[in-house]
């Protein structure tokens, strides 16, 4: 959580709250932010992830395409 998280309301709040004490602060509700090293990275992780379902549907949108001209050919030769 340190190395990719920002503090979430002053400097040094980070500590506080993800170190576990007896006064249970580590559990309130904060607005965490994600340091720019780790968003980007996570926006790379979302662009594969996007890139290979992509690829996936150009697959199978080459198979029919395949499986289409045979059926196209075969039809010729019959109409022939």
């Amino acid at each position: 959580m340190r190395d990719i998280c920002l503090d979430p309301q002053q400097p040094g709040s980070l500590d506080k709250y993800t170190t576990i004490t007896g006064s249970h602060i580590e559990n309130e509700q904060q607005n965490w932010q994600l340091n720019a090293n780790a968003y980007f990275s996570y926006l790379s992780y979302l662009a594969i992830q996007q890139a290979e379902r992509t690829n996936k549907l150009a697959a199978r949108a080459l198979y029919v395409a395949m499986v289409s001209a045979f059926l196209t050919l075969c039809a010729l030769f019959i109409a022939a």
